[in-house]
């Protein structure tokens, strides 16, 4: 009943409620201590790297140069007649180096679920994940079909915007879910073969 009270019911409805758990943690503890508290309470045994300590509120632009504010407009973003062609964060900021040292530790790298103009392009386009991704086998599994963001995309239109950010390495393997996101029932098998 308290957390009906302090969120708006579009909030709750809108947003994954993870999402709006670890939120609230963070403006409480601090990231830091935010996910290890997440760690616990989802029994995970395995080190949780954060990609970066700082804040930065992503923007992102459209094709006809329209600009979105924040996390929530990307997010929600739905129109395929003016589609998002890129983002970034309003400042720089410090990549965390043990995040950086993990990936350069690991011979296999999944790049899989999350909204892909909010939460998977912003991660990989920093330069110094995108450099920590160079050598490695990657694995790329398409299943976010139903982000407003990327609503209309296929397989084609999700391996394109990946590889112009990788542009130095192809992704070993692409898996796609059978949704509507992939386009064509096969397309993510072939796209897959293509690249190879």
């Amino acid at each position: 009943n308290n957390f009906a009270k302090r969120f708006n019911e579009e909030l709750i409805y809108h947003y994954c409620l993870g999402n709006v758990v670890y939120g609230v943690l963070m403006e409480a503890y601090g990231i830091e201590k935010t996910i290890e508290i997440m760690k616990g309470l989802l029994k995970l045994e395995s080190d949780v790297y954060v990609d970066s300590y700082s804040l930065a509120i992503l923007k992102a632009e459209t094709l006809y140069g329209n600009t979105l504010n924040d996390e929530a407009s990307i997010v929600d973003y739905e129109k395929s007649n003016d589609p998002i062609v890129g983002v970034y964060l309003d400042r720089e900021i410090k990549v965390n180096p043990r995040a950086i040292e993990f990936i350069e530790s690991c011979d296999l790298v999944i790049i899989s679920t999350g909204t892909f103009y909010s939460s998977l392009l912003p991660t990989i386009m920093k330069k110094d994940i995108n450099k920590a991704l160079k050598g490695k086998h990657i694995i790329v599994a398409i299943n976010a079909a139903d982000d407003g963001d990327s609503r209309d995309f296929s397989t084609f239109d999700y391996m394109n915007r990946y590889i112009d950010v990788l542009r130095d390495y192809k992704p070993d393997f692409v898996t796609a879910s059978d949704t509507k996101a992939v386009g064509r029932k096969h397309d993510g098998e072939i796209l897959a073969r293509h690249i190879l």
